[in-house]
């Protein structure tokens, strides 16, 4: 089976793009649960709370510039406007079916538009193409894929909810002999919302609930007579819920606890089915943030999963019984971050550490092949 990676457990399916916060990563991935800039990329009327900002997202370096993005949040009035390059493309517009070795989909232009002071819809665009001669002068071939995403969201004091469609498309026209070609195609379909809400206060604890459901579906046709086309079908729920204590206005702990997550894929190509289903239960986030002086802030968190994983494949045989067969396997993961965020006048860069110079320190000293410093990093704006 043709093994698709759906989503990471905070935004499952959501067709919203990743978060990329430096900040939440070295917290223990506790996205959805604490506010951040980057959560207008799944609650879009959260905008209304970045204005006049620049980011600039410096992924783990590697040398390669397509891991970095640029945005900027600008207030007019009662209005917000947003515009985002280079943002990464959901899961599955980067790895269809259809193989299109020129094409590369995986980044995307997004703008939003805020007003009412809760409410926000976006708008998000990839495209690539190729066009190259063919076996003769009269003819060329082509490759064209495309995803168009759009989305709203609204907001208040206590709940963030967004709305997420996607429409990615695929096709290509090779030639194979004089006047005669092969056309592919492949179009999807998908829709992600995504929630949480502030239900209760006790103390100094504020108690946050969050939840994600996603849906997509999509048919590839390979351009041959008489066979069946390949359909994908995934479907991925989330439910979490997080403590946040606030000891001071510069010291806070989150634990999060996700009881129960779900993903499934999918795939018939009409005489193989294979699904994959991923149970994740539980999984547990905890992370720090202090404060420690008036430009520096330390940031430390974890996170354990436990899930298991079931592997189905049915195939259909002719006048006899289908053959079926089907593994379950259970693993657990353990994840730890550390981070910080460091401050001057209207400047903010907030950025991870990498495992290996914490353990073997620089170069210089130990002697020690070590990376970089620092691994993600965001660096933000305030005008």
């Amino acid at each position: 089976m043709k093994k698709i990676i759906l989503l990471c457990l905070v935004t499952l399916i959501s067709l919203s793009v990743f978060a990329q916060s430096p900040r939440l990563m070295s917290m223990g991935d506790v996205e959805g649960y604490l506010a951040d800039s980057e959560d207008i990329f799944t609650y879009p009327a959260t905008i209304h709370k970045y204005g006049n900002t620049a980011y600039a997202y410096l992924g783990g370096w590697s040398g390669d510039q397509n891991n970095y993005n640029f945005g900027v949040n600008l207030a007019i009035n009662e209005f917000m406007l947003g515009a985002y390059f280079n943002k990464p493309v959901f899961e599955y517009a980067t790895d269809p079916e259809i193989v299109l070795p020129g094409v590369v989909l995986d980044k995307q232009m997004e703008l939003f538009f805020g007003f009412k002071e809760n409410m926000a819809i976006y708008f998000a665009l990839a495209m690539d193409g190729l066009t190259e001669p063919g076996i003769d002068a009269d003819n060329e071939d082509t490759e064209v894929a495309m995803n168009f995403a759009f989305g709203y969201g609204y907001s208040t004091d206590k709940m963030d909810i967004g709305v997420h469609f996607a429409m990615p498309v695929f096709a290509s026209e090779v030639y194979v002999a004089d006047g005669e070609s092969i056309e592919e195609s492949e179009a999807g379909f998908g829709f992600g919302i995504d929630g949480r809400i502030t239900f209760a206060k006790v103390g100094k604890v504020d108690f946050v609930g969050k939840g994600a459901l996603g849906f997509f579906a999509s048919a590839y046709d390979d351009g041959v007579d008489d066979t069946k086309d390949i359909e994908n079908t995934m479907f991925g729920l989330d439910l979490g819920v997080a403590g946040i204590y606030n000891h001071d206005e510069n010291n806070k702990v989150i634990f999060g606890c996700t009881p129960f997550a779900i993903n499934m894929d999918n795939n018939d190509d009409g005489t193989t089915t294979n699904t994959e289903l991923e149970l994740f239960a539980p999984v547990f986030n905890i992370g720090l943030e202090s404060k420690v002086l008036s430009w520096l802030v330390v940031r430390a968190g974890a996170t354990q999963e436990y899930w298991s994983t079931t592997e189905n494949e049915e195939i259909e045989v002719a006048d006899a019984d289908n053959i079926e067969n089907t593994t379950t396997t259970w693993d657990s993961a353990f994840n730890y971050n550390m981070g910080m965020g460091v401050k001057f006048k209207n400047f903010c860069l907030d950025f991870t550490f990498e495992e290996d110079f914490l353990h073997n320190g620089p170069n210089f000293i130990t002697g020690q092949n070590t990376g970089d410093i620092a691994g993600e990093m965001m660096l933000k704006y305030k005008f």
